[in-house]
């Protein structure tokens, strides 16, 4: 993850990232090798980000079952003093999910994303962000 990591540190004032997840996990570290690896957790990057006046837009995913749009949401809300990241659940059912999984990053310079699978390894006792199937399935696409 360190090309995610290495693009959201990069986004410069103006600039835009944009991403929608499924399950979100803001402690999940990009970098857990970092020299201070709590620097790197998703919600901490993207609060730096929001400080150098970084467009955040952020979609959360949810169903019934799992909920941590709310919580993942507020924190970078109430930083940037306006909505730059919400939860949603329109779902064909109650337990339903999109399962979508995008980021893309626009500067003066480029056009940046990322599509693919990539899986939180918390549950497995780490918090850093994992290839799904050890396949290198979330790609960096350049335009």
């Amino acid at each position: 993850m360190s090309s995610l990591l290495t693009d959201i540190q990069a986004s410069k004032p103006g600039s835009y990232i944009f991403m929608t997840a499924f399950g979100v996990n803001g402690e999940v570290m990009l970098d857990p090798t970092a020299p201070d690896p709590a620097t790197t957790t998703l919600t901490n990057v993207f609060l730096a980000a929001i400080e150098r006046q970084v467009n955040l837009r952020v979609l959360i995913n949810e169903n019934l079952y799992l909920h941590s749009g709310l919580s993942f949401c507020k924190p970078l809300n109430d930083k940037a003093g306006e909505t730059v990241c919400a939860p949603e659940t329109r779902h064909n059912k109650v337990q339903g999910s999109l399962h979508a999984k995008m980021w893309a990053f626009v500067n003066e310079e480029e056009i940046v994303s990322y599509v693919g699978s990539m899986v939180s390894t918390r549950n497995l006792g780490k918090k850093a962000l994992r290839v799904e199937g050890g396949a290198k399935l979330l790609q960096r696409v350049e335009r």
